[in-house]
């Protein structure tokens, strides 16, 4: 089976750079987070939408990525729908999640982006921590104890 490569033709973004914009570490040693600057979240992904993200370097436009990709495949077993997952993942981490930015030109990422905050697979939770946290709920429902929990 062959890949669809009329999908990447007609995708408006196959000759776009595309790069990750947030912050990153490790969860475990096979999951990452991503610490979104633009609200206060954290977000955490399947493995095809961490892939991209992770390969999201810019230094690759998207087709050349799509087309990269399809060489992890054996010959004749790319799958026909890759450039449309891929296509798929990516329009969601730059239009619904935001943390993916694309350019018409390579994208420099600042070693901050580019590097996990910490060595892959080690996480460090020893000693006090202190914080708060607050529920997303409409405000009828909002009570002075639900607006804000300190742990």
């Amino acid at each position: 089976m062959e890949m669809n490569f009329e999908k990447i033709k007609q995708s408006d973004i196959k000759d776009k750079y595309f790069a990750r914009t947030e912050k990153w570490d490790w969860l475990s040693n096979e999951m990452i987070h991503v610490m979104d600057s633009k609200s206060p979240r954290m977000i955490t992904f399947d493995p095809w939408p961490q892939q991209i993200y992770l390969d999201a370097e810019g230094k690759m436009t998207v087709e050349e990525y799509i087309m990269d990709f399809a060489t992890k495949y054996p010959e004749n077993q790319i799958p026909f729908e890759l450039p449309d997952t891929i296509l798929e993942q990516l329009d969601k981490l730059i239009n619904v999640e935001k943390i993916v930015e694309i350019s018409d030109k390579p994208i420099l990422l600042a070693n901050y982006i580019r590097y996990p905050q910490t060595e892959e697979g080690i996480i460090e939770l020893e000693g006090n921590w202190s914080g708060s946290y607050t529920y997303n709920i409409p405000e009828e429902y909002k009570t002075e104890k639900t607006q804000k929990v300190n742990f």
